[in-house]
C-alpha cells in the first residue's frame, strides 16, 4: 500500500491506542508515535458481584434469567466511540489522508460512528490488531497490505 507522507495512522484495540504520522517515503514509511492511550478495563467478575435477575411467566411456575451484563466489554466500546469520535477530529482539518487500523471487533463498532466526511479521508480501513507493536512492525504490514 502506498502511505503518503504526513498520513496519519490510527490503531486501535478496545483497550489501548496509538496515533502515528508517517514522516517517511510514500513506498518506505517512516512512523512516529503523536500519542497513544491505553484504558485498561478489569474483568466483569472484578467489576460486578450482582447475579443476572430473574424473569417469572404471568402464568405457572417457570422463570427464567437474565443474561448478565458484560461490564468488560461495555468498557472497550465505550473505548472504540472515544476512537470513532477522535478519527472524526482528525478528518475535520481536512489536512491530511487517514489509516485505521482495527481490531476486528472494534473496526465493526466504530464504522457506522463515522462521520460521511471521515469516511471520504480514509485511505484504508484494516482489521487487524496492531496495538501494542512497534512501529516498524507497522509501518511493514502498512507496506504489504493490499487494498
Amino acid at each position: 500500500m502506498i502511505v503518503p507522507n504526513g498520513t496519519l495512522i490510527l490503531v486501535v484495540d478496545g483497550a489501548r491506542s496509538a496515533l502515528f504520522r508517517n514522516s517517511g517515503a510514500a513506498l518506505a514509511p517512516q512512523l512516529d508515535l503523536i500519542e497513544s492511550a491505553d484504558a485498561p478495563s478489569p474483568g466483569t467478575a472484578e467489576q460486578g458481584t450482582d447475579h443476572p435477575g430473574r424473569a417469572f411467566e404471568s402464568s405457572g411456575t417457570s422463570r427464567s434469567a437474565y443474561d448478565s451484563t458484560d461490564l468488560h466489554q461495555q468498557d472497550e466500546d465505550r473505548f472504540a466511540r472515544r476512537a470513532a469520535a477522535q478519527l472524526d477530529r482528525l478528518a475535520a482539518d481536512g489536512k491530511h489522508a487517514l489509516i485505521l487500523v482495527a481490531a476486528p471487533r472494534v473496526l465493526g463498532i466504530i464504522r457506522p460512528l463515522l462521520a460521511p466526511a471521515t469516511h471520504h479521508r480514509l485511505i484504508s480501513e484494516i482489521a487487524r490488531d496492531y496495538t501494542g507493536r512497534p512501529a516498524q512492525d507497522i509501518a511493514a504490514m502498512l507496506v504489504s497490505h493490499e487494498t
